[in-house]
């Protein structure tokens, strides 16, 4: 069992159910309520996600034979899909930013102005920056991060572009 990727998420929920009760706190809302309530949202994903990875490492622990050609070929099938649940777990927390930075720009438009036409992350974040509520480093930081769900999306992970995005810890 890989416990290096189950440590990695359960450290992942733990910090957003922390931050989510932070900026609750911060700001005088409830945990649920916009745009607080992005932070149970990826809570919820990372949770199904660990439940996931939990039943095919068990399963695969306990797995007496395979229907591949070789031990090694269902390896490389069982990482193949550890890293589709990674897949599904980032991008439907992007999803989640996404919807609820939305969410909160047309209750708050004071933040960083209404939008005229379809609301877009990159959009949002171009704004946020303009405004200064992101610095140039935090910016080119959610740059990276929609550039990579981009990939993702429409191209299978593979990227048009070669730039290198450095993130804190």
């Amino acid at each position: 069992m890989n416990n290096e990727i189950l440590n990695q998420i359960v450290q992942l929920r733990e910090k957003a159910h922390n931050h989510g009760e932070e900026v609750a706190k911060l700001i005088g809302t409830q945990s649920h309520e916009m745009p607080v309530g992005v932070f149970g949202m990826i809570f919820n994903k990372l949770t199904l996600g660990l439940e996931l990875l939990s039943y095919y490492y068990d399963a695969w622990e306990k797995a007496s034979h395979t229907k591949c050609s070789s031990v090694g070929e269902a390896e490389q099938e069982n990482a193949q899909r550890v890293i589709l649940i990674q897949k599904m777990i980032f991008l439907d927390t992007m999803s989640s930013i996404e919807f609820c930075s939305k969410e909160y720009i047309k209750k708050s438009p004071q933040k960083i102005g209404s939008f005229a036409d379809r609301i877009y992350l990159r959009k949002i974040m171009e704004r946020s920056k303009a405004q200064s509520v992101i610095s140039d480093s935090e910016f080119t930081r959610w740059e990276g991060t929609i550039e990579l769900r981009n990939a993702i999306v429409h191209n299978n992970g593979v990227s048009e572009k070669t730039k290198t995005y450095s993130y804190p810890k």
